[in-house]
């Protein structure tokens, strides 16, 4: 399933001002979903669904948590109940990533992840230890890149004004490794009555993003997954679009809170 990354993007970044270091702000928010598109034999006659993400931090680590669920009933009777439980906790230094991640589909369990990726300090490829389902390593390259990390580079690069960013990442919603090519398309006003939330976290203009995800191998020129979605410069995701495999989903930003932040 592609969801791994739909869970991910929504991980808020704040727009950094000339000569500050971009700023991660924790919050939970609350998304509702509705559908475009559907790949499906028949035709769908309800669908409900949403996704809840937190993102706190520690005085050493960022954790990311998302549950996303989509239910649906077809003309012909057929029911859908597809759901994905996401966590990862990433150092600030960008060096460590655990990851966990469960499918379900219907009530059945037809995923499990679990694992930590390690980026070496010498420039050397690191390694991706998975612990489940069946305990084996694999190589990271070295430029890779995790979520967090990713999305501070992005934001810092783009108010810097580049409009054209590639990079490697690692998320831990599979044992992929994706070339990522991303633009800026630029920025766009909220809507007035977005969400529920705190005043200060919805104020600004959204950047809007279009984020293409390829294989790490050379020679696969189609994009394995494209998402287009809007970021607060507070870091809030507001909107989100992404296919899913067996549908296109859209993610709308319902209600969004601030979340303390330690002293450290």
């Amino acid at each position: 399933m592609k969801t791994h990354i739909l869970v991910l993007v929504l991980l808020c970044s704040a727009v950094p001002t000339a000569g500050d270091a971009a700023q991660l702000i924790p919050h939970e928010a609350l998304y509702d979903l509705s559908v475009r598109n559907w790949r499906l034999p028949s035709e769908i006659s309800r669908v409900i669904g949403s996704q809840i993400t937190r993102l706190t931090r520690s005085c050493t680590d960022w954790t990311n948590v998302a549950v996303f669920r989509l239910q649906a009933e077809t003309t012909a009777g057929d029911s859908i109940d597809f759901e994905t439980d996401y966590e990862s906790i990433e150092s600030f230094d960008g060096k460590r990533l655990q990851f966990r991640k469960t499918t379900k589909a219907n009530g059945e369990l037809i995923e499990t992840l679990l694992g930590v990726a390690a980026r070496s300090t010498d420039g050397t490829p690191g390694t991706i230890t998975v612990l489940q389902p069946t305990p084996h390593t694999l190589p990271l390259p070295a430029e890779t890149i995790f979520p967090v990390a990713s999305i501070i580079h992005s934001m810092s690069q783009w108010e810097a004004g580049l409009h054209t960013l590639n990079y490697t990442m690692f998320d831990g919603g599979t044992l992929d490794v994706s070339r990522v090519f991303e633009i800026l398309v630029g920025q766009v006003p909220p809507t007035p009555d977005l969400a529920e939330a705190d005043p200060e976290l919805l104020e600004g203009e959204a950047w809007r993003s279009t984020m293409s995800f390829y294989s790490y191998e050379e020679g696969n020129d189609e994009p394995l997954i494209t998402i287009t979605q809007n970021i607060m410069p507070s870091g809030v995701a507001v909107e989100m679009t992404q296919d899913i495999g067996f549908a296109d989903v859209v993610l709308n930003l319902r209600r969004v809170r601030a979340l303390p932040q330690p002293e450290c």
